[in-house]
């Protein structure tokens, strides 16, 4: 009861005004988080984006990791 696992994923059309530009965007990311007691916490996360463009320049992937230490009163 302790290990908690989730995820998600997302899609975004942007349509930018006054340029001639549009953007799509695909993210997705998966999240472990451990309950080492009800006062601290600890969590990793992958984050990953591949975002495209009718404007080359503004193409991108992005991963992402994350680690969390949280302690609560």
């Amino acid at each position: 009861h302790n290990l908690y696992l989730g995820g998600n994923i997302g899609y975004t059309s942007y349509d930018f005004q006054d340029i001639s530009r549009e953007d799509e965007s695909m993210k997705s990311a998966v999240h472990l988080k451990y309950l080492h007691s009800r006062h601290f916490e600890s969590g990793l996360e992958m984050r990953y984006e591949d975002r495209t463009s009718n404007i080359q320049d503004n193409e991108f992937d992005r991963l992402e990791l994350l680690f969390r230490l949280t302690g609560k009163l």
